[in-house]
């Protein structure tokens, strides 16, 4: 593992911060790389005060770059854009495009990644492809985004080749064509970009465009995942939720689910509520899984907004049953009480996460519960027909 003091250079602590901050070659340790962006920027690196500033949107909440220091950074950005300087016009817009140290303004963003992009900067041609094929501070373009990221690409630049390869492997703005896409995926992925490899990862592991390889997929997401990228970690988690490619880990899979809910995932918000709902991997919690399914339909994911509806209804009943047995207020009694209503959860394919099916011993517990008298379930909680329990129930 590198050290500080064998990087005494601007450009040498730089690329040490990147790797720090990016677990490549060693642990990922946001401060740490921090720590070491600031010292690189103290010695004039106009590089170190680019990631500084995405830092600082990443992570808002975190005491990583003072105001004071940001807007250092900005005077001294202006003044080199207004000299030309293509590095401080492509961090000067990335400043502009999310808002670090001045108000948001998308338009200004892509004027100023082209100016950089006219001069050549691979990153800046990047970004800019990217305001296109997102309509962000320019008319949406498609077929001018793939334009920037070839350019991008072609200099060998990892967001570049992910960018041109997402294109080809979805068909947006060039002919669908998934040998060019694996090709270039792969080339960003050797220069360790997150997203490359949590889509490579996600391609061999389902088999989607490519030959299956589960160990491949597995690999590859978890590199992605020591990276912290969200999709890696959900998808990952996934693997280790149904046993593809990974030993059969529901807690584990929860552990992955979690994560990508720290980085703001509404997929791995959705994916984490019915763990809760279904009681895989974790305790059931409806009120938790309702919690996390309403964060992730007010970022506009659209099954988290079909499923609340089920999720409001099935709090509701178990505020219900809990409310309705009261005098069973020990840990025993509404161990109890959320038993039968995993168990009509589960039966009732409402929240369905791998197999439904339940174990017999835990259908005779649930069963005995009921005819001993213990609980009273609301008619609405009827349980479809088991074959091994049918005149039990009746």
């Amino acid at each position: 593992m590198a050290t500080e003091e064998a990087c005494p250079d601007a450009a040498a602590l730089c690329e040490l911060a990147v790797r720090t901050l990016y677990g490549r070659g060693t642990q990922r340790h946001i401060t740490q790389s921090v720590r070491l962006f600031q010292r690189a920027a103290e010695d004039g690196s106009v590089e170190a005060w680019g990631h500084l500033a995405r830092i600082s949107v990443k992570h808002p909440t975190g005491a990583v770059v003072s105001d004071s220091d940001q807007q250092a950074a900005l005077a001294a950005w202006r003044t080199r854009v207004d000299a030309g300087d293509a590095d401080a016009q492509f961090y000067l817009g990335t400043c502009y495009e999310f808002g670090a140290g001045v108000q948001e303004d998308c338009e200004e963003a892509a004027r100023l990644y082209r100016l950089s992009a006219d001069q050549g900067d691979a990153c800046a041609q990047c970004n800019l492809g990217g305001c296109y094929v997102n309509g962000k501070g320019v008319d949406l373009d498609f077929e001018k985004g793939v334009h920037f990221f070839k350019l991008s690409a072609d200099q060998g630049s990892a967001k570049g080749q992910y960018r041109l390869g997402y294109c080809y492997k979805n068909g947006i703005g060039v002919q669908r064509d998934r040998y060019e896409a694996i090709r270039l995926l792969k080339l960003s992925a050797d220069q360790g970009e997150a997203r490359a490899l949590s889509c490579l990862g996600t391609m061999y592991s389902k088999g989607r465009g490519i030959r299956r390889d589960a160990a491949e997929g597995i690999r590859l997401l978890r590199l992605g995942t020591d990276q912290g990228n969200h999709r890696a970690l959900y998808t990952l988690g996934d693997c280790y939720l149904h046993g593809n490619g990974a030993p059969k880990d529901p807690a584990q899979a929860v552990r992955l689910y979690k994560a990508a809910t720290e980085q703001g995932s509404v997929k791995g918000m959705f994916r984490l509520a019915q763990c809760y709902m279904a009681g895989t991997g974790i305790d059931c919690s409806p009120e938790k899984a309702v919690t996390l399914l309403q964060r992730s339909s007010t970022k506009g994911f659209g099954s988290a907004k079909a499923l609340l509806p089920r999720a409001l209804e099935a709090r509701a009943r178990l505020c219900w049953t809990i409310e309705r047995h009261a005098c069973l207020d020990t840990e025993v009694g509404r161990s109890r009480v959320a038993a039968v209503f995993l168990c009509h959860l589960r039966l009732s394919r409402e929240w369905e996460i791998g197999k439904p099916a339940l174990p017999t011993e835990l259908w005779l517990m649930i069963l005995g519960h009921l005819t001993l008298g213990d609980l009273e379930l609301p008619p609405s909680l009827s349980f479809p027909g088991h074959p091994e329990t049918a005149s039990l129930i009746d």
